[in-house]
């Protein structure tokens, strides 16, 4: 039974937990920038006003982008508070936390169910789950992190019980407007209850009508605001079906594979900070456990008497095998989303695209607990095993970690050089200019991409909005290939560069520049070819240096030589 001493939290297991998730996703956050994503969400909001954030928050529930509002607004919040907090390192200060306080979330519902020990193992699982390899992201660390805050806060008020449990619907309902996957594992929340035959199906059936409402009725809006994802994934049943069904193995059979080959991947990618805070979390993780061993063995002979509430908790907890046959049915329901184009099917091993396995973080790390607290439960030896075990994977887990940061802060240097040369060669250029690239884009790592789709919302970024003109149009064919667009009509050629739903824009020749790409060598040139002929720049070129930089927010993290 539970004591009212054990039943404090105890302050090491907590910050244990936010040290796992401090070193080993963002130990190096001062070398990192942004990335992909981050510069339709992140970089436009650095710095703006904390204040318009109630205006933000309005405006996205009123339009609805994408059928997911929050979507759009916690990368928002993120932004804008963390860089009022200490510019690009603070919005990384603030992932950190927002992924410690998901960590604590997991911590507190599997030592509810089953030990504290085992609370642990599942948090520290939680946070070194390697199929997902985008926690780093900042754009995800908003909106997939947050999706998951909501899921696991669910869970937790849905244990409780009671006005609590009736609460849990609502605070779960927020991770559909964010990220709708992290929905998915709360389905299988009764499972987490000690099986009683006579309640669990008339539970089951209630908790799965009440969230099959909850999903219709946000449907339902998302089909009235034309989501355009909605209406396809309905457009197709077939289809639908059928990669929902193939995404309940394909996904598990993915992040399974990954807890493996992470874990030798890691061993491979070790450099002295990786193993310095490797042997730091292990050293506390078995520091933990074994005050939690000796504080238990000190209280066994005169067990405090547990409160009403703490009895009702230990009656609920179900067996350490209910847990395990339950967290993987659930790990298996959170790829039934796994529907769209761009994420299926859900084999993504390295890359933005593994957000796609972030709500599958959940239940393996409540299968790792279970199966550590079966473990701990079957005698001293198998317990010591487990520690062990488990010690050695979580190493092995701050090393890919660790890699993955590598990778992070590598695309962030490519980035830097890239757009340093392409300033550097086009010191003419500014608002109502087009700048082109054509060849092939210097390798980058899988990890996160350095050029991307987000090219010209980078580009234009370093320049100051104008009203009067528009601003400098970047696009790199190399890249992006025919997804730019090109017209000609007459001798006038009309481009494309916002590609996913700009309009045509007029390319004027006296204030163009064409860049040749040789893998991460650009040189200027004076014309190249389009699928609508040749293209050709009557801008004079060697053209003076650029007399003054651009001063915004995304041009002090490109060139921060330049303003010191």
């Amino acid at each position: 039974m539970t004591t009212g001493r054990a039943s404090q939290v105890p302050l090491a297991s907590v910050v244990l937990v936010a040290a796992t998730a401090l070193l080993a996703n963002f130990a190096r956050m001062q070398q990192l920038g942004l990335y992909e994503d981050d510069y339709w969400s992140i970089a436009p909001h650095l710095g703006e006003p904390v204040s318009h954030l109630l205006g933000t928050l309005v405006s996205n529930f009123t339009t609805w982008p994408t059928g997911r509002p929050l979507n759009h607004f916690l990368p928002v919040f993120l932004s804008r508070m963390g860089s009022r907090l200490g510019g690009l390192e603070g919005a990384y200060g603030l992932a950190a936390a927002w992924l410690a306080l998901n960590g604590g979330l997991v911590y507190a519902i599997v030592r509810r169910l089953t030990s504290e020990q085992a609370g642990v193992v599942s948090a520290m699982a939680y946070l070194l789950f390697p199929a997902d390899s985008t926690k780093t992201l900042l754009v995800h660390a908003a909106h997939v992190q947050g999706a998951m805050t909501f899921l696991l806060l669910g869970v937790w008020l849905w244990l409780r019980g009671g006005r609590c449990r009736a609460a849990s619907y609502p605070v779960a309902a927020l991770s559909l407007l964010s990220y709708e996957t992290a929905f998915l594992p709360f389905l299988g929340v009764p499972l987490l209850r000690a099986p009683d035959r006579r309640t669990l199906l008339r539970t089951l059936g209630i908790h799965l009508a009440a969230c099959a409402g909850i999903v219709a009725a946000i449907a339902a809006i998302r089909f009235a605001t034309g989501d355009v994802r909605a209406i396809d994934a309905a457009g197709n049943p077939a289809r639908t079906l059928y990669r929902m069904t193939t995404s309940l193995f394909l996904g598990p059979l993915t992040s399974g594979w990954s807890l493996l080959a992470s874990a030798l991947a890691g061993w491979r990618q070790v450099d002295a900070l990786a193993a310095l805070d490797a042997a730091f979390l292990v050293l506390g993780f078995g520091a933990v456990l074994q005050a939690i061993r000796w504080r238990d063995s000190m209280g066994h002979g005169a067990p405090e008497r547990a409160s009403p509430a703490l009895e009702r908790v230990a009656a609920d907890q179900p067996s350490w095998s209910w847990l395990v046959a339950g967290a993987v049915l659930v790990w298996a329901g959170s790829y039934a989303l796994v529907l769209t184009n761009y994420n299926y099917p859900p084999t993504q091993t390295v890359g933005r695209l593994t957000s796609t396995h972030v709500a599958a973080g959940w239940p393996v790390s409540l299968l790792l607990g279970a199966l550590f607290e079966g473990a701990r439960r079957r005698s001293r030896r198998w317990s010591w095993a487990a520690a062990v075990l488990f010690a050695a994977w979580l190493a092995s887990m701050v090393t890919y970690h660790h890699h993955l940061q590598r990778e992070y802060v590598s695309a962030w240097r490519q980035q830097q050089r890239f757009w340093k040369d392409v300033m550097a060669l086009a010191p003419d250029a500014g608002p109502g200019w087009a700048v082109i690239a054509e060849g092939i884009p210097a390798p980058s790592t899988p990890v996160i991409y350095a050029n991307s789709w987000a090219d010209y919302c980078t580009y234009a970024l370093i320049f100051p909005e104008r009203l009067d003109e528009r601003r400098p149009a970047f696009g790199h064919l190399g890249y992006l290939g025919q997804l730019i667009q090109f017209r000609r009509d007459g001798e006038r050629v009309t481009w494309r560069p916002r590609w996913w739903d700009g309009p045509f824009e007029p390319i004027d020749p006296a204030r163009l520049v064409l860049l040749r790409d040789e893998k991460g060598a650009l040189r200027r040139v004076n014309q190249i070819e389009t699928p609508v002929g040749r293209l050709v720049a009557t801008a004079p070129w060697p053209a003076p240096a650029r007399p003054q930089w651009p001063d915004t927010p995304v041009s002090r993290l490109l060139f921060p030589e330049r303003f010191r």
